[in-house]
């Protein structure tokens, strides 16, 4: 059966067969032995038979990597179940030990006085070659930077050398282009992208978002890291939307968007990415997000027409992201108060609501509406909202905007009036508080 994989003697076999649009393999069938392997349990078998069977030899061993990342790449945790039986006999063992043996997150700690030979960077070349293909895997690339940290550890010009130029025998393409609007770097092995406009304006967001498109018709990494920086623009984070993470997929999508004639352009990127389900990879904890999470951000702030893409991607979202609890203020913050962009704001919240993680913060939310006028418009909408049928009611949106403690504590005029700038105001607070 390794032959076959050796020779490309294999079909893949469709998760589900019935949907013409899903390309994930569920297994291969072996059509000499009239037999099939299934994904995990088969093909993790077979690769450590062929780990026990063969000895290390690097053209073998990189053809086997080929023929099973021809595999492994249609799947959603792509070629880390592989790598990591590679890992488990060829790296770790070999040269590191356990920090504390007998636990079972115990760290791996480099040997001591190692001399590396060919053969073993040969070994390390095949690690990195592996490492270039999760880079493609749909799932987040969690053991990628540890991985990627072993080789480094190990033999430190080999590392540098095998991320900072192209090896066309590795697949590892790392190329660097540089016109009148701007120079980038797009590098497959750290799955990274790193812009330099030179200009911000329109014509120079037009090409970096052609070039961007380019990348993935090509076939880039959707999991990636996404650097980008304005040349002479003294504060950068003033590029991003306001209360998001200073990322420069948030600066380049934001900024690329206030340009209304661009947003087709985004929109084209958006459909590249649609199908994947590809994520920044140094954005984690509490500002993991999707990678067309920053470009729908910059859309419904600037156009309400982009609506239905925000909520196609509340829905499809999982609860660990939490950057779309902050568009609801962003969108005042770039719009401004009056019946219509409130009537919006209304409707985020009550689609961020249907989800069970929409808990924005009170103090910005409040400021909006610390004005006269403005809180004259919330009260307005709000009892137009709830003359009308929606699945949430005003009074879940209400405690969702200010507070549970904020709310108890602004019914009593001493801790009120630190909050709001006059009674008027306050007073007109109380009326929509009360509101069912």
């Amino acid at each position: 059966m390794i032959n076959d994989i050796l020779n490309g003697h294999f079909e893949l076999v469709k998760e589900y067969p019935n949907n013409p649009n899903s390309r994930v393999i569920g297994a291969i069938y072996l059509s000499k032995h009239e037999l099939e392997l299934k994904l995990y349990e088969g093909l993790r078998e077979l690769s450590i038979n062929f780990f026990e069977k063969y000895p290390f030899d690097f053209s073998l061993y990189l053809n086997f990597f080929k023929q099973m990342n021809s595999i492994y790449s249609k799947t959603y945790n792509g070629f880390e179940p592989c790598l990591s039986i590679y890992a488990e006999k060829f790296i770790l063992p070999i040269y590191f030990y356990q920090e504390e043996p007998n636990k079972s997150w115990s760290k791996w700690l480099k040997k001591p006085n190692l001399c590396l030979t060919k053969q073993d960077q040969d070994i390390l070349k095949i690690f990195m070659f592996g490492i270039r293909c999760m880079a493609y895997t749909q799932s987040p690339n969690y053991e990628m930077k540890k991985y990627l940290g072993y080789v480094n550890e190990l033999d430190m010009n080999l590392y540098q050398q095998l991320v900072s130029m192209s090896n066309a025998e590795l697949e590892i393409d790392v190329i660097t282009i540089e016109n009148a609007y701007f120079k980038a770097t797009s590098n497959n092995v750290l799955a990274s992208i790193e812009i330099l406009a030179f200009k911000d304006n329109e014509e120079t967001y037009k090409e970096i978002l052609n070039y961007i498109n380019q990348l993935f018709t090509t076939g880039f990494p959707q999991s990636h890291q996404l650097k980008f920086e304005v040349k002479r623009v003294d504060d950068q984070q003033k590029l991003s939307i306001v209360g998001l993470p200073d990322y420069g997929a948030n600066r380049l999508f934001n900024s690329a968007a206030q340009y209304h004639n661009l947003h087709a352009d985004i929109e084209t990127y958006l459909n590249q990415v649609k199908n994947g389900c590809g994520f920044y990879t140094d954005l984690e904890e509490e500002n993991h997000i999707e990678i067309d999470g920053f470009a729908i951000f910059s859309l419904v702030i600037e156009d309400v027409k982009y609506m239905d893409r925000f909520i196609q991607f509340l829905n499809k979202t999982d609860d660990h992201c939490i950057l779309q609890n902050y568009i609801p203020n962003a969108y005042l913050e770039r719009q401004g108060i009056s019946n219509f962009t409130v009537k919006t704001y209304l409707r985020m919240c009550e689609e961020l609501l249907k989800h069970e993680n929409f808990f924005p913060n009170s103090d910005i939310s409040l400021k909006y509406f610390n004005d006269f006028n403005h809180m004259k418009i919330l009260v307005e909408e709000v009892n137009i909202y709830v003359n009308e049928q929606h699945e949430i009611s005003w009074s879940d949106i209400f405690l969702a905007i200010v507070g549970y403690e904020e709310a108890e504590d602004l019914g009593y005029e001493e801790f009120a009036i630190q909050k709001f700038k006059t009674h008027e105001i306050w007073n007109m607070y109380l009326m929509i508080a009360n509101l069912e």
